[in-house]
């Protein structure tokens, strides 16, 4: 996220922000929040659209959403409407569940926890019979997402930013 909000502090900031504008008007919207915990401490999340209209496929039609975004963004604003509409651009139109963003508390990355939650919604995919499409800007997990039968789809270059690599499942 560090290419939508560069700067350390700036970051801290508007990230938790950008989320919960995700998660109010997405992901509460199109039940797709999940969480992991272990003794009652939340170790990571999982914000999903699902089956939904994503964040970015609203954008355009949404003028109070934009301006949200834009007081979230300031100088960015127009780097990361493009970026949505890139994002969107690239999503496949065959109907399917969007995995947005899966993301572990700092103290447990690379504990297993966004596995879990990926293996979540896989689950949940196999059960439904509908395929996954997801992003990604860690290139090193590709090999797990590939052993979880994803294949690379495409990649998306976000103006200034990395490029992100994107993946399709099919149902099992």
């Amino acid at each position: 996220m560090a290419w939508m909000f560069p700067g350390d502090g700036r970051r801290r900031r508007q990230l938790p922000r950008f989320f919960a504008l995700n998660a109010r008007d997405e992901h509460f919207r199109l039940g797709g929040i999940e969480v992991a915990e272990r003794d009652s401490v939340l170790q990571g999340a999982g914000l999903h659209p699902g089956e939904g209209t994503s964040l970015g496929a609203a954008l355009p039609g949404d003028l109070l959403l934009r301006l949200r975004l834009a007081v979230i963004a300031g100088g960015r604003t127009s780097a990361v409407l493009k970026g949505f509409e890139l994002l969107e651009a690239a999503r496949p139109r065959d109907a399917h569940w969007y995995g947005r963003f899966i993301g572990a508390d700092p103290d447990r990355t690379g504990k297993g926890v966004g596995a879990r939650l990926l293996r979540s919604v896989v689950n949940r995919c196999d059960a439904k019979g509908l395929p996954l499409y997801f992003e990604t800007s860690n290139h090193d997990s590709i090999r797990y997402f590939e052993r979880l039968g994803c294949e690379v789809h495409g990649k998306v270059a976000l103006p200034n930013g990395p490029e992100l690599i994107t993946f399709w499942r099919e149902p099992r």
